[in-house]
């Protein structure tokens, strides 16, 4: 049994999707969490949930992540109701099927600056709070897409994607000597209302290629970023994990 009894976590994009099983796992370890999303109502949904039985081990905050004064809003917010942070996971993304003769400058830059920036911003700030106390786990949400490159998803998607990939090992070499560990997860096609970006017949050409013949769900995720964020990943840094059912393998 993973225990995170003691530990803070912030989850952004922890109002739907991958977020919400990310938040919930997390708090069944014992972590209390502060669940950051642009949807503040949805985030509360969840709050209201995991401190169902009186129980007060999650509070929701609106964030923005394209927006430096919310990160810096929520750090702070975090640090003022829980008095620490130990776990950062960048959730918070946008997905995008546009093909390439199709892709405006305004949805390239929004996908940047959502995707992309708002990972490094995190990051950021992130640590310079853990280096404080020389302790951290920071797991950001990649895509299988960021290492093959688009295939369905979008160019500025699956680039945003592998830059968070690259990011992720920049930050594990900055974090190492503060006893931070920056690891990445590059999941495959998973059950979100991400999946709704796709046509049927991209839905099933997916499928195909995965040898578990399954998509993912965003509790696999979750399982994963669990280790990643207990202190059974004490010596894994700088890593981008698959978890897509096989469907890439390296």
């Amino acid at each position: 049994m993973i225990s995170l009894a003691g530990r803070v976590a912030i989850v952004t994009g922890g109002g739907g999707g991958m977020g919400v099983e990310i938040a919930s796992i997390l708090a069944e370890a014992g972590a209390r969490v502060a669940l950051a999303d642009v949807r503040l109502d949805a985030a509360k949904s969840l709050v209201e949930e995991l401190n169902r039985g009186g129980k007060q081990v999650a509070s929701a905050f609106k964030c923005d992540v394209s927006k430096r004064s919310d990160i810096d809003d929520l750090m702070r917010g975090v640090l003022a109701g829980f008095g620490r942070m130990d776990i950062l996971v960048n959730g918070a993304g946008v997905l995008s099927a546009t093909p390439i003769d199709a892709t405006t400058d305004q949805e390239w830059n929004r996908i940047m600056e959502i995707n992309l920036k708002g990972v490094f911003e995190c990051c950021r700030a992130g640590m310079a709070e853990m280096k404080k106390r020389r302790y951290g786990k920071i797991v950001n949400i990649g895509s299988a897409a960021g290492k093959v490159g688009g295939i369905a998803a979008s160019v500025a998607y699956s680039t945003s994607k592998a830059g968070v990939h690259s990011l992720t090992k920049t930050f594990a070499k900055a974090g190492a000597p503060y006893g931070i560990n920056v690891n990445c997860i590059a999941p495959g096609p998973t059950a979100t209302a991400m999946l709704d970006a796709f046509t049927p017949e991209q839905l099933e050409a997916f499928l195909k290629s995965i040898p578990l013949g399954r998509f993912g769900k965003p509790r696999d995720i979750a399982g994963t970023v669990l280790f990643l964020a207990s202190d059974l990943s004490d010596y894994v840094t700088g890593q981008v994990i698959n978890v897509n059912g096989g469907m890439l393998m390296d």
